[in-house]
């Protein structure tokens, strides 16, 4: 729905989209102009548009060029998710040489989600090796590197909440790689996380918490003016927003899934719940579990104590934000997120969890032994993430309990499912020859890397004692 949101920018430079999913009402619903409009933010169909652009300008109406194009298979057009599951080829190869471009948005938004998370790391540890081990932890161990192969809008929606962040830190006078950031910096971090909430609306959830470190962080008397700054910026984004909303739905806050209440509960939309089953499960499921699915965050929690001692306001600030989109999302009876490889809901909390790892390395050098060995293990399970195909096999393997059923969890069973990137897809290679393949190659350059940088890191330290 989000394509055909940014398709119909491209072709009507409207909103409004021509035609729903054979899902009847999936993802879409009815406007006043009389027209379907998709419920999800529109921030990711707005930066999908210079792709969308590249490809009809490469493509144009040429069946035979796009037959070329080493496109994935979308599984919404012409019985996709058949032929994804057959290994064939669609009948029409355009539009999905076309979504292909498309999907080069979230590859774009994973690198400056991990650019904007060295620039923020680099800010809280104040050197340059611990701030690079923790953003290579991030980029090739975290849930980060398989959901840049998706078209969810978590990458977007993650790179410019970091990025957020990274500018807030620059004005934190407790961190030694802090630049002093006025007021253009304070705004600037406002007009991100509003962006970030354009992208994808949980977003909202982090603005309360960087509100709060944005005053807690500045000298006192300036608090406020500090704060004030922020939502300046933050304001314009959301009132775009709040007038996209109105313009199609009648209200402000109206983003669609709301307009039909029979529809949102037959389509599974979210309704709050007691906590318990949902906390369990974005804890600990075999289909969902955080901390089955990115567990490096465990080192994160482990050297939280380091940032704090940094900045208690922006671990504290990191905190809030953590407890808040946590307890939000278990309240949720869709706390699953749908069709997705583990806690897509969380998946913009992964870096934060991590960055602690930053301020941890660089308090002492010997830590880069564990720090190696987690993020080796973890880029391994990454890896094995992102080489996979999990929409093809979670649709096959669809039952009610799947979240919970180890015997089709995506941690144990991704072996059987296609192989995901597009340049492999197709050719008959086994995922676990790919997987043994990639690891001989992803691994030693991580361990060189990580020496070099432990190396870097020692020689500093012995350069600030003497």
């Amino acid at each position: 729905m989000v394509f055909r949101t940014c398709d119909a920018l491209v072709r009507d430079g409207s909103f409004a989209i021509g035609e729903g999913l054979a899902w009847r009402g999936f993802g879409t619903a009815p406007g006043r102009d009389g027209g379907l409009h998709s419920v999800f933010g529109p921030l990711q169909a707005i930066g999908c548009v210079p792709f969308v652009w590249l490809g009809d300008v490469w493509l144009g109406d040429d069946e035979a060029r796009a037959a070329r194009v080493p496109a994935g298979i979308s599984y919404h057009v012409d019985g996709g998710l058949l032929h994804a599951a057959r290994g064939s080829r669609p009948a029409d190869p355009l539009p999905h040489a076309r979504r292909f471009f498309a999907s080069w948005l979230n590859v774009v938004a994973g690198a400056a989600g991990a650019l904007a998370f060295l620039l923020l790391a680099g800010t809280v540890a104040g050197r340059a090796a611990p701030a690079l081990g923790a953003a290579l932890l991030v980029a090739v161990g975290s849930l980060a590197w398989p959901y840049a192969g998706t078209f969810f809008s978590e990458p977007l929606a993650a790179a410019l909440a970091i990025g957020a962040l990274a500018l807030l830190a620059r004005a934190d006078p407790r961190l030694p790689g802090a630049r002093g950031g006025g007021p253009i910096a304070l705004a600037g971090a406002g007009l991100a996380a509003g962006l970030s909430t354009a992208a994808h609306l949980t977003s909202a959830l982090f603005l309360p918490p960087f509100v709060l470190y944005a005053a807690a962080a500045a000298p006192p008397g300036r608090r406020w003016r500090r704060a004030a700054a922020f939502v300046a910026g933050a304001a314009p984004p959301l009132a775009a927003l709040a007038l996209h909303n109105l313009l199609r739905f009648g209200s402000l806050f109206e983003t669609g899934r709301g307009v039909d209440p029979a529809a949102a509960a037959a389509l599974g939309y979210g309704r709050f719940v007691a906590p318990w089953e949902g906390l369990a499960g974005l804890l600990v499921s075999s289909g969902k579990g955080l901390l089955f699915y990115a567990p490096a965050i465990l080192l994160g929690v482990v050297a939280w104590p380091a940032l704090r001692r940094r900045s208690p306001a922006l671990a504290g600030s990191l905190a809030g934000a953590v407890l808040l989109r946590v307890l939000f999302v278990a309240t949720r009876s869709d706390w699953h997120g749908g069709f997705a490889l583990g806690p897509r809901l969380l998946v913009t909390l992964v870096p934060f969890l991590l960055l602690p790892v930053a301020a941890w390395l660089a308090e002492r050098t010997e830590r880069w032994r564990v720090a190696g060995a987690v993020l080796l293990a973890a880029a391994a399970q990454q890896l094995y993430f992102a080489l996979a195909e999990p929409f093809v096999y979670l649709h096959l393997t669809n039952r009610p309990d799947g979240d919970w059923a180890w015997q089709v969890s995506p941690l144990l069973h991704l072996w059987e499912a296609p192989l995901a990137p597009f340049w492999l897809a197709g050719r008959g290679v086994p995922l676990a020859l790919a997987w043994v393949a990639g690891a001989l190659v992803l691994l030693p350059a991580l361990a060189l890397a990580l020496r070099r940088l432990a190396r870097g890191a020692a020689r500093a330290e012995d350069r600030q004692a003497s």
